[in-house]
């Protein structure tokens, strides 16, 4: 999506250091020089409430635009998000790499779990982020 990769695994940007908790983003991103801390979330349950309230202060300290991309997320957390003015891109299903069909086919037919096999995020999700990130651009 045009999105370079600034730093992973990371708590500094911009000679500021989060040492507040020892959290930290899996991704920061940049792109036509906004700058993005970014969580990936590629579980069944919510990320915690905690965590998600750290991530956000994380960003807000780092100057970052919060954007997450989960698998799902509760109402007040959509919620919170906006208030930050960030963006939650919900994948509705648990993502596996190629190669794990057979997993992830008794993964649905044993419990009718939400999973999936991507080699791609949909063309429907990347236009939601580009989206958002317009919307950024014309601040």
């Amino acid at each position: 999506m045009g999105f370079e990769v600034v730093s992973r695994n990371t708590n500094e940007f911009s000679r500021r250091k989060w040492t507040t908790t020892s959290h930290n983003l899996d991704f920061i991103v940049e792109k036509d020089g906004i700058y993005y801390g970014v969580e990936v979330k590629n579980t069944l349950p919510y990320m915690e409430r905690d965590e998600f309230d750290i991530k956000l202060e994380i960003c807000n300290y780092l100057g970052l635009v919060p954007l997450w991309i989960l698998r799902n997320a509760p109402g007040n957390q959509f919620d919170q998000m906006k208030q930050a003015g960030g963006f939650i891109l919900k994948l509705k299903s648990q993502i596996y790499p190629f190669g794990y069909e057979d997993l992830v086919g008794d993964i649905w037919n044993l419990m009718r779990l939400p999973v999936a096999i991507w080699d791609r995020i949909p063309k429907k999700l990347e236009n939601l982020v580009i989206r958002f990130h317009k919307s950024k651009t014309r601040k």
